[in-house]
């Protein structure tokens, strides 16, 4: 009973019961054969509105169920433009990260490029043995870089590494990469 339709019909009913039983006291009272006539007449009034007002509500229930209706199918084809857009949008995150990746390699592989193009250079060079100085410095990359092999065999990441030491990722594997080669030479 949680439609206003069943109020309406349940309410006609109680004012029909009550209109019989008080039309019954008064043609007890007054015999008479036309308030019967009128009782008829009022009834059937009563069952016409009740008839319109059922017709209206039926009518109100018809417009807002096509309206909700037609309030879903706009939300559904929002919904599915959105989810068309945000796979797109997956899709370009996907190939930004791979032309990322691709140019962390080439950027960790440059370094690596120029420093053999100048041991070619140099090579290719005549040098004067008395022109260049012996340096100083001990030619071992462990050496000039203790505190990035320390935290290395301790076994941090690379990114720790430079993360810890203000330095480039790409700069700690050359590194890193440049003392491998070197122990592989020796």
């Amino acid at each position: 009973m949680d439609h206003p339709m069943y109020y309406v019909i349940l309410l006609g009913l109680v004012i029909v019961v009550f209109t019989q039983f008080f039309m019954r006291k008064d043609s007890k009272k007054s015999k008479a054969s036309g308030s019967m006539d009128e009782f008829e007449k009022s009834v059937g009034m009563f069952a016409a509105e009740l008839e319109e007002q059922n017709e209206a509500l039926v009518k109100l229930f018809a417009d807002s169920k096509r309206e909700s209706d037609l309030k879903l199918a706009h939300l559904a084809g929002k919904l599915e433009l959105m989810e068309k857009h945000n796979h797109e949008l997956a899709q370009e995150l996907s190939h930004l990260k791979l032309v990322l990746n691709e140019r962390r390699f080439e950027a960790s592989i440059a370094p690596t490029i120029v420093m053999e193009s100048q041991r070619q250079v140099v090579a290719s060079v005549e040098v004067v043995p008395e022109s260049i100085p012996e340096p100083e410095a001990d030619p071992l990359i462990k050496a000039r870089y203790p505190d990035i092999f320390e935290l290395y065999e301790q076994g941090k990441s690379v990114e720790y590494i430079a993360k810890k030491l203000g330095k480039n990722k790409g700069e700690v594997n050359l590194i890193l990469m440049l003392s491998r080669q070197e122990e592989a030479a020796r």
